[in-house]
């Protein structure tokens, strides 16, 4: 399976801004921000993140194309 699916796009944008240091910059973005979720769960460890740290919420608003995930749970009628 896959282990790093959705960072495409991050890294995309980050070859745009600013070539090879772009990305760079971004995936150490990215690994603060799983630190800081990390500290926030009270976990020091991927090891020690279970499904029990995840619960699920509603929408804050619909998903439509210009949402970061368009294609997640879009009913075919909406097209």
């Amino acid at each position: 399976g896959a282990d790093a699916v959705g960072i495409g796009r991050l890294c995309g944008y980050g070859l745009a801004a600013g070539g090879k240091d772009g990305i760079v910059r971004v995936l150490e973005l990215l690994e603060e921000e799983i630190i800081n979720a990390m500290a926030n769960l009270g976990v020091t460890n991927l090891d020690q993140l279970t499904p029990e740290l995840v619960c699920r919420a509603p929408s804050v608003h619909e998903p439509s194309v210009f949402s970061a995930f368009h294609l997640v749970d879009i009913p075919s009628t909406k097209y």
